[in-house]
């Protein structure tokens, strides 16, 4: 930033016009322009990039729009694109480094609106004797948008910022130094986003149902696990709005995460939970699981469409189209299958049921020894267990090179389970260690699931197929692309295969095992 740079807010009892009454007894100025400006501001759900200090506005001047890119403390924009449209994800830019560089921050997640603010700019000449302009004085009076139609205001008061001229940077400070002592003016030092924000009644980083509870490790098992499980509906409840609209896909992904958890949970902790309890909710969460399975497939199966078209060469890519369009078509008619089903009593009920349970206090006495001992001593003995049997499952498939692919999905699961103990329990260990032995689980998670992957798309490529066929409208360069697809998927899951053993041996090394034994045996 360059010196003498500054930025002032006028009180709301404060009239500009006085302010500029003030500065005009010490410099010369001339209004440059008056512009009636628009901005509206965007981040994903989960505020990715509010996360790393920035944000993103489209901003109006009369007929002209601007998309910008600028650090959350309204510093200069970074990146700035023409464009009369917003952008619903980052891939929706046009090629450059706008779009290269919002990619990998925003993934797969779609742009929301935050808020709209509405201001008035007027830029001012500041001029020497000589009538040479020494420094620019902006004035931004603000007000943000509080209804759908534009025609409720809140004010967020007007703002003055002094921009200095090159080689007259002194002369800015002087200004400045008018505004802070004769006039009084406050420093201002808050982004206009957190200002429109605060005024909404919005916090940024707010509840996105993707943080675990922190537990004491001496509390009680039941009351610690009711915890997890509610935290865990809130993340069903805050994610179900866009998973009906279809905002984007991670919506439906975490939403789905949420419930394997819940899953997981009541499989791996039954002795915890009454057995009534489990024996109404373990198979309504496994319905809630296979109604929203078939539509996250198909999002996953056009996330991957490039990625696939890479598979096979150049020259037949394009005859692949029309499966993406053919899998446009099936989303649609899944999604509106899950809408249906969120639309049901049973689905109410299991909501309205479960959260009523959880909101009851603990039952008394406990429903079994474990469930009323500390909550560390129950998740330890539980990951121990696991762990063991993954690494016998393991073991078994490396001492049988003729294991069957049932194995390893079998082991898949098993890794699921100890993964979903490990992040749940999380706040009981320490991070370091903890994170350490994640990542080598997930490493070899996803050496298993690339092999059940390709062993589940290969079928369904075929499924696919049958029904495009059955529907007569693809020609038979599709089929022929999709069969060298297929072939390509085949020779991936045996080399995913011959990698197994690699990936497990790493997991299973000796550190790994020190590691877990003096953590949770």
């Amino acid at each position: 930033m360059m010196r003498g740079t500054a930025q002032f807010a006028v009180p709301p009892e404060t009239n500009v016009d006085d302010v500029l009454a003030v500065v005009r007894r010490h410099f010369t100025f001339r209004a440059a322009r008056s512009t009636p400006c628009l901005r509206r501001y965007f981040d994903s759900f989960d505020w990715l990039l509010y996360n790393t200090q920035t944000t993103i506005y489209q901003e109006t001047l009369g007929k002209q729009k601007h998309l910008h890119w600028q650090p959350l403390d309204d510093g200069p924009p970074t990146h700035s694109l023409a464009t009369a449209e917003t952008p619903r994800f980052a891939t929706d830019l046009p090629p450059g480094r706008f779009c290269d560089d919002l990619t990998p921050v925003l993934g797969y997640r779609a742009l929301l609106p935050l808020a709209d603010v509405q201001y008035r700019r007027r830029v001012f000449r500041v001029l020497n004797k000589d009538k040479k302009t020494i420094a620019r004085l902006i004035v931004e009076e603000n007000a943000v948008v509080t209804n759908s139609t534009s025609d409720h205001k809140a004010s967020l008061g007007a703002m003055l910022r002094v921009m200095p001229i090159k080689g007259y940077e002194n002369k800015a400070l002087d200004l400045g130094r008018l505004l802070r002592k004769e006039v009084g003016l406050p420093d201002h030092d808050t982004p206009l986003l957190l200002d429109a924000l605060d005024a909404l009644g919005h916090t940024p980083g707010g509840a996105t149902g993707k943080k675990d509870p922190v537990l004491d490790p001496a509390l009680r098992a039941d009351e610690a696990v009711r915890l997890l499980l509610r935290s865990l509906l809130e993340t069903i409840e805050i994610n179900e709005p866009g998973v009906r609209a279809d905002i984007d896909t991670e919506f439906l992904h975490d939403f789905r995460v949420a419930v394997r958890r819940t899953r997981s949970v009541l499989g791996q902790l039954k002795s915890i939970l009454p057995p009534d309890v489990l024996a109404h909710y373990q198979p309504e969460f496994k319905w809630l699981g296979g109604v929203t399975g078939p539509t996250r497939d198909l999002d996953v199966y056009l996330l991957k469409f490039e990625t696939y078209q890479s598979w096979v060469p150049p020259r037949v890519r394009e005859d692949l189209e029309p499966l993406r369009d053919f899998l446009k078509v099936q989303q649609r008619r899944e999604q509106a299958r899950l809408v249906e089903a969120l639309d049901t009593p049973r689905y109410r009920a299991l909501l309205e049921g479960w959260r009523a349970f959880l909101d009851g206090p603990a039952p008394e006495p406990p429903p079994s020894p474990e469930a009323a001992r500390p909550v560390l001593e129950v998740a330890s003995a539980r990951i121990w267990r696991t762990y063991k049997k993954t690494l016998k499952e393991g073991r078994a498939i490396i001492n049988n090179p003729d294991a069957p692919a049932e194995a390893l999905h079998q082991l898949r699961i098993r890794c699921k389970k100890l993964r979903y103990l490990l992040e749940l329990f999380r706040s009981l260990y320490p991070p370091k260690a903890l994170k350490r032995l994640i990542k080598a689980l997930k490493k070899l998670q996803d050496n298993l699931g690339d092999f059940n992957d390709f062993e589940v798309q290969q079928d369904t490529l075929q499924q696919f197929a049958a029904q495009m066929k059955h529907e007569g409208q693809t020609e038979v360069d599709t089929f022929l692309a999709m069969g060298r697809l297929e072939a390509y998927m085949a020779q991936r899951q045996d080399e995913t295969r011959e990698a197994f053993a690699e990936r497990f041996l790493r997991f299973a090394d000796p550190k790994n095992q020190e590691q877990f034994r003096a953590l949770f045996k």
